[in-house]
């Protein structure tokens, strides 16, 4: 996790905007796909109560590193803009 140069003190990870949520997760995403089989179905979990780009580089890394879809959570089916998103990435629409 070095490469996220993550903050050096307590205060500063409970600050939000300190910590790059979405690369971790991205990261996160790019590295279970390289250590799984190749025949093991993947379905990381994923909040969708990210800000809309931050969601939207999670799901293309989630495409990008080929896995077969995502659990989902914090979904708001009323929140169009957020489920346009959602479909956009993951349907390549």
């Amino acid at each position: 996790y070095d490469r996220f140069n993550l903050p050096l003190s307590v205060a500063g990870l409970t600050d939000n905007s300190q910590v790059p949520v979405a690369d971790m997760t991205a990261y996160e995403f790019r590295q279970l796909r390289e250590q799984l089989p190749g025949n093991l179905a993947a379905y990381p979990p994923l909040p969708l109560n990210y800000d809309l780009p931050d969601l939207r580089g999670m799901l293309e890394a989630l495409v990008e590193s080929r896995h077969e879809g995502v659990v989902v959570s914090a979904v708001d089916f009323a929140d169009v803009s957020r489920m346009n998103v959602v479909r956009e990435v993951m349907t390549g629409a």
